[in-house]
């Protein structure tokens, strides 16, 4: 493919997110989540934290079920894949080296319909997050290392239509 070629594809997948970026960002990048500094979120709830972040969306790919490139509106079977870079902090103000990454997979039910499950990777730990496509809040059900035995909730803010970059907001608990 040829780099205007490329060029197009990326813009492609960039429209599709802008078209259905409040149904497929709100879970997808939510996903980051731990990518950022814990603190306790009310006084005299010491169990609860809240982690804020800025995530920069580093890649995106819609696939039909069997794994081919797809251009156009999703359809029933269809998978979107999106990749990004955790900063601690939000889009305003944010550290200057990135403090993980997340992945999150949707498959999509029908157009506008669908699930999607995605991770963070933060150190050595994870946090597991799933959502029906749009889902904001969205539900953390599952962690690793720091984050074992974790549950909760989180919200997304898109900052970029352009880039769907986004602010996101965790609050859970352990057990």
């Amino acid at each position: 493919m040829t780099p205007a070629g490329r060029e197009r594809s990326v813009r492609g997948m960039f429209t599709l997110l802008r078209t259905h970026h409040r149904r497929l960002l709100a879970g997808v990048l939510a996903t980051a989540a731990a990518a950022a500094v814990a603190t306790p979120a009310v006084a005299g709830q010491a169990q609860t934290r809240t982690l804020r972040f800025f995530d920069k969306t580093t890649a995106v790919s819609l696939t039909t079920a069997d794994g081919q490139p797809k251009q156009g509106a999703p359809a029933a079977g269809d998978i979107l894949d999106v990749a990004g870079v955790e900063y601690r902090g939000d889009h305003r103000h944010h550290a200057r080296r990135p403090s993980g990454t997340a992945h999150t997979r949707c498959v999509f039910t029908g157009p506008d319909s669908g699930t999607c499950q995605g991770e963070v990777a933060l150190g050595g730990s994870l946090i597991l997050v799933r959502s029906p496509l749009g889902g904001n809040p969205f539900e953390i059900w599952y962690g690793t290392g720091r984050f074992k035995g974790i549950t909760g909730t989180g919200t997304t803010t898109t900052v970029s239509e352009e880039s769907n970059d986004s602010d996101v907001v965790l609050r859970y608990r352990r057990g």
